[in-house]
This record gives structure tokens, sequence and C-alpha cells, in this order.
């Protein structure tokens, strides 16, 4: 009897299951070679792609290429901002302790949800960026919002069952505590170069301008230039198709024992909502929470204003092309790049002490917010300043803006580590809303008639005062923010050196700036 059961054990752990390898033995998931670690940061590629054109591009499509009017655009990105702050909550309670029934069930119950999140995506994405097969000329803007809304709704879904489930499947590619260390440190290094990322960004600013530059239909962006977004969209998902099988294939999911999963579901449904309910009335409790989430808000509502409408500036500025709309955002993307490359370097991280990195947290901070509001001032008072000066700045404020506001929720997350998804997930959830609002709002006082080339005097003038006013006004409250939160760490320095609390900007504040980049758009 017993030795049937061992069998029957030995069996079911050796069993593997089509395309999807759900489950392979403990002591093979737990080698990790270079093979393992190229499979996983590729499960993530597909929403790189689909990430890059979402606020670079979505608005521009909707309102040059569809020729919809600017409110109804600007609700339709509210709404996908909206359900992917909830979606994202939602499947990540659901991503731990079920899985996917039916057709991905023996995928495992990550990768089950990495499936259907990657089936999700590539129906929808296929109709976001493509024309409306029901409309025709008589056709109002509400029902072109009805059109394009639900599947704006279902692409969010998916991404987000993507982006939890890939994260969420790290910690479980090896059971050995040192073994999983290396791989999160070699995920680390990924996300802290960009890996994949970087590569998805580039393809998609290559090739629209590749496209763009070919095309002879005129200099403004109009709706001949459908075919061009219907060719990224092919690329993006056949790419994201491709990258999937190969992460699929590559990546076996550890299988778990039927009375683990009982225990861990049971303990799971008793503590969730008092570890939520205590994770609530802690942080709220506590004045550097809400500093660190208005900072880490208003900068990213700095970087994804300036991300979405400087192609609409750029559209508008006289004697320059439609395909600058992806030429400057590429420089602008390299220059972040670098900045951020220099930034973590661990030749300079490991050669700072902790009074010196303390120091040069504020100073870059400091020179974000200064290059942030030059870039805002130079387009507000200089239109003949070389366009791609612009981008530069603009790419280099964003990187120091992004690392900064990182390290400082990071750091105030090592106060207790326990309640840490509790806190991004907050953060996310208020990022995501706040810029979904102010991008309607944005939207509301657009000018019905830039959608034509007709007035583009006061199109140019809209636009640079929203790459200016906008990001500006973020920048200087998150700078006085940053001042308060100086202040109360200072302070909190003084009044608590008796005691074993660490400060929450203190020691190696940028050996893991962007451990947490993938996490968000």
């Amino acid at each position: 009897m017993e030795s049937n059961e061992e069998r029957n054990s030995e069996e079911t752990v050796s069993t593997t299951s089509d395309v999807c390898g759900q489950v392979e033995n403990a002591d093979t998931s737990n080698e990790l070679n270079s093979c393992k670690v190229l499979g996983y940061g590729i499960g993530h590629f597909y929403n790189d792609l689909c990430a890059s054109m979402w606020f670079t591009y979505l608005l521009l499509f909707l309102e040059k290429v569809i020729m919809m009017r600017n409110s109804v655009a600007g609700l339709i990105m509210l709404i996908g901002q909206t359900t992917d702050a909830l979606s994202t909550a939602f499947i990540g309670v659901l991503s731990d302790s079920t899985s996917v029934p039916f057709c991905f069930r023996h995928c495992g119950q990550r990768k089950s949800w990495h499936a259907l999140g990657t089936v999700l995506v590539t129906f929808s994405f296929a109709f976001v960026y493509n024309k409306c097969f029901m409309c025709d000329q008589l056709t109002t803007d509400w029902e072109l919002f009805a059109w394009y809304a639900p599947y704006v709704i279902v692409f969010q879904i998916g991404w987000a069952a993507v982006q939890i489930s890939h994260l969420a499947l790290l910690p479980e590619l090896t059971y050995d505590e040192s073994r999983r260390t290396t791989m999160n440190s070699v995920r680390l290094f990924l996300i802290n170069w960009h890996g994949f990322a970087v590569v998805a960004n580039l393809i998609i600013f290559a090739v629209l301008s590749v496209l763009l530059y070919l095309d002879d239909s005129g200099s403004a962006v109009s709706p001949r230039d459908l075919r061009h977004f219907n060719i990224i969209t092919g690329m993006v998902i056949v790419l994201g198709l491709v990258t999937g099988i190969i992460f699929y294939t590559i990546i076996k999911e550890p299988s778990r024992n039927g009375h683990n999963i009982v225990s861990a579901s049971s303990r799971y449904q008793f503590g969730i909502l008092y570890a939520f309910k205590s994770s609530l009335l802690k942080w709220m409790c506590r004045f550097q929470f809400y500093q660190v989430g208005m900072l880490y808000v208003l900068c990213r509502l700095y970087i994804n204003i300036s991300q979405v409408y400087f192609p609409f500036y750029i559209t508008h500025l006289p004697n320059l092309s439609k395909k600058y709309i992806a030429i400057l955002p590429m420089a602008s993307y390299c220059s972040s790049l670098v900045i951020s490359s220099l930034i973590c370097l661990p030749f300079i991280n490991r050669r700072c002490s902790l009074e010196v990195n303390f120091c040069i947290f504020y100073n870059l901070a400091l020179f974000g917010c200064l290059c942030g509001i030059s870039n805002c001032l130079v387009i507000q008072f200089d239109t003949y300043f070389p366009v791609y000066i612009n981008a530069v700045l603009l790419g280099a404020a964003q990187a120091v803006l992004l690392i900064t506001s990182l390290s400082t929720v990071a750091k105030l997350i090592r106060q207790d580590t326990g309640s840490g998804a509790f806190v991004y997930g907050v953060l996310s959830s208020m990022d995501k809303i706040s810029n979904g609002i102010v991008l309607q709002m944005i939207e509301l006082f657009s000018p019905s008639s830039c959608m034509t080339r007709d007035s583009a005097v006061d199109c140019t003038s809209f636009y640079r005062m929203v790459v200016v006013v906008a990001p500006i006004s973020c920048l200087l409250i998150a700078f006085f923010v940053l001042l308060s939160l100086i202040i109360s760490e200072k302070w909190n320095s003084l009044s608590l050196s008796s005691r074993d609390v660490s400060p929450i900007l203190e020691d190696d504040s940028l050996s893991n700036l962007n451990s947490n980049q993938q996490s968000y758009r």
C-alpha cells in the first residue's frame, strides 16, 4: 500500500503537460541556468510591448486617426486606468488562491493566469489600435466609445493578469532560499537595466519612425496613418505570442501537493481580511505614508503627462513631420536609459558611504525637479530651442524622478516589509486612477478644432501650455513635499535615535532603486 502511494506520487511529480509544462521535479526546478533566467525575463515582454504604446500613442491614435472627440478619448483612457487599478488587486487575490479553470488548468496556478491574460491581451489589443468595423462617416463619438471601451477594459484586465502572475511566479521557481535569492538578484538586474523593456520600447519607436518616414501621405497624423498602427499592432501581437510560447516552454511551474494547497488556501482565507485591516490601520496612521505617496504620485503624473502630450505637442510644431512622434520619444527614452544606468552602476553604489548616499538622494531629487522645470520653461519661452534638447532633458528628468520616487517607497516599506504588497498596491492604484482623472480633465479643455489642422496656432499654444503648466505644477508640489519629507526625516532621526528604527532614507538608498519598475507603467 505504501509502495503504491510512493509510485503514484513519483508518477505525479514526473508528469509533464503540453506546452505549458505545469509540473516538474522540485530538484530540477531549482536548477538556475541562463536558459531559465532568459525564459523568465521574456515572460513579460508582451506586456512591455503593449505598455510602450499605451500612454504614448493611445490618445493620439483615437483623436488623430479615429477622429474621436477629445473628451470621449480621455474618458476611454480614464476607464482603462481605473480598470487596471481595480483588476490588479482583484487578480492578485485570485491568483494566490485559485487556478484558472478549463483549458488553462494544466499550466499551473500562476502560469494559468499568465496564459489567460495573454489570450485577453491578444484578443483586445488587435481591436484597440484598429478601426471600428461597424462604423461609418455618420457614426457618433459615443458609438465609437461603445466600440472601443469594452476592448480597453478587456485589455487592461489581461495586462494585469500577466503582470501579477509573472511577478508572483518568481518565488516559486526555486525552493532553496539561497537559490531564490540568486534568482531574485538576476531578476532585479534585468529590471534595473530595463532588460526586455528596453528592447520593447526601442522596437516600437524604431519601427514606427521608419513607417512614418517612408510615408508620403502628408506631414500630419491623420486617418490615413491607420495602416501604420495596424502594422505595429500586428508586429506586437506576433512578437508577444512567440515570446509567450518560449516562456511557457522554458519555465516549468513546480507542482503543489494537494494538502499544501488546501492548508495554504484555508490559512489565506482566514487571514486575508485581518491582514488587510491591520495594514490599513497601521499605514493610515503614519504621516510619512501620505508624504511618500504624494511624492510618488506626483512624479508619476509628471512622467505620464509628459509622455502622453509630448507627441501631441510635436504634431503641431511647424517644420516637423509626423515621423518625429516616434523619433523624439525614442531620443527621450534613450536619455532616460543612459541616466538611470549611470545612477544604478554598482561601481558607484559600492563606493558611496551612508552619509554620501543620503546626500546623493536629495541632490538627485533636486536635480530631477530642476531639470524638469527647466525643460518646461524652455518649451514655454523659447519656441526655437532645438526640440531634441527638450527630448533629452525630458528623458533625464523622468529617469531621475522615477528612481528617487521608487527609492523613497522602497525605504518606507523597509520599516515593515510584511505589508509591502499593501503599500505598493495602494500607491499603484492611486497612481493609475489619478493619471486617468488628470488626463480626462485635460481632454475636457482641449479645443475640438485640434482634431484638424485648421487652427494650428491655437492648438500649438494649447499643447505647449499642457506640457508646461501641468508638469511644472506637479514638480513644484513635489518639491515642497520633498522638503517636508526632509524635515520630518531629520526630526525622526533626532527624536528616535535611541530606538531601533531605521529612517526611510538612509544607507545604500541607491542600491535597489529600480527593483519595482516592472510593476508600474
